[in-house]
């Protein structure tokens, strides 16, 4: 019953009626308060009319040296120096200071997206918003369902993304096949497609047990590599190659900053995979959130920092 009062009531408020009922109260005279918000008098007169009706009372009551507040209209002054502040706070622009934020920067990627991104966005975090924290997730299957059910801000992928999560490319990354160094081929520049689909391979499981980047342009081509080890780990696949005939195909920054030159060799991937396509992923419904949008900027700039270092 009490909830029913209350949308009644509201209902039948129109809240442009508050910045007349402010003037009216503070000026305590028709003319004045009409100046005071940009209306003629004969307006003002009418919003006095339907302030009136909608409380009930008077609001304004002449006297002998013009006009008073009625009790009820001193209490609702008083009431109004509260409420309009927080209403406009409310409705108005949304104002984000990241110096005074204390946000937790929820992200999702591989142990790729970790090396590639997180000390660079740290030193970022620490310097324009010190009282915020980042908290990358371990990477699993339900990763776009848990950015649907906003358990997560970001997703870094270098795939296709679901048409219902909103996407930008972070940057465009080689690949290479790195090798153990004893390997035959390890003394070419490049595999050729043919070559490199008769080696067995160490397979970063990033998506149903493969690497999209990879595997969607083989399957275009109605193609498949065999895969001999599946890991979740790009930094555990270079380990893995030591004295065996397999091939890692991965991101050329993450290959050369953590493959051994005495134990590993790196050759160019054949064209037809050559490409990864890196980018970051969130829900639409962050999209304009000013917060949101500057985690963006931050992801972006420390991004292109670690691309070219």
């Amino acid at each position: 019953m009490i909830s029913r009062m209350r949308e009644k009531h509201l209902g039948e408020f129109d809240l442009n009626l508050l910045p007349s009922l402010q003037a009216l109260l503070a000026e305590q005279q028709v003319s004045r308060a009409a100046t005071q918000v940009g209306l003629t008098q004969p307006a003002m007169s009418r919003a006095l009319g339907r302030l009136r009706r909608v409380f009930s009372d008077e609001l304004l009551i002449r006297s002998s040296d013009g006009y008073r507040l009625t009790p009820r209209a001193t209490r609702l002054q008083a009431q109004l120096a509260d409420v309009l502040p927080r209403l406009e706070a409310l409705v108005g622009p949304e104002d984000f200071d990241p110096a005074q934020a204390q946000m937790e920067i929820r992200l999702m990627g591989t142990d790729y997206a970790v090396d590639l991104l997180s000390g660079a966005l740290l030193r970022q975090v620490l310097l324009e918003s010190p009282h915020s924290t980042i908290c990358f997730r371990p990477w699993h299957a339900e990763v776009f369902e848990a950015v649907r059910r906003g358990e997560l801000d970001f997703v870094l992928f270098g795939g296709r993304p679901p048409a219902d999560l909103h996407a930008e490319r972070l940057l465009l990354e080689r690949f290479v096949c790195v090798l153990d160094a004893r390997h035959p081929l390890a003394a070419g520049k490049r595999l050729s497609l043919e070559r490199y689909l008769e080696l067995n391979h160490v397979v970063i499981d990033i998506e149903a047990g493969g690497q999209p980047a990879v595997e969607d342009p083989l399957r275009a081509l109605g193609l498949r590599r065999n895969a001999q080890l599946v890991l979740p780990y790009h930094a555990s696949a270079i380990r893995a190659l030591t004295d065996t005939r397999l091939v890692a195909t991965l991101p050329r920054g993450f290959a050369l900053t953590h493959a051994d030159p005495e134990r590993h060799a790196v050759l160019q991937a054949p064209a037809e995979i050559a490409d990864l396509n890196y980018q970051l992923v969130w829900h639409p419904a962050s999209e304009d959130d000013h917060a949101m949008r500057w985690v963006r900027a931050l992801i972006r700039s420390a991004c292109e920092t670690a691309a070219q270092s």
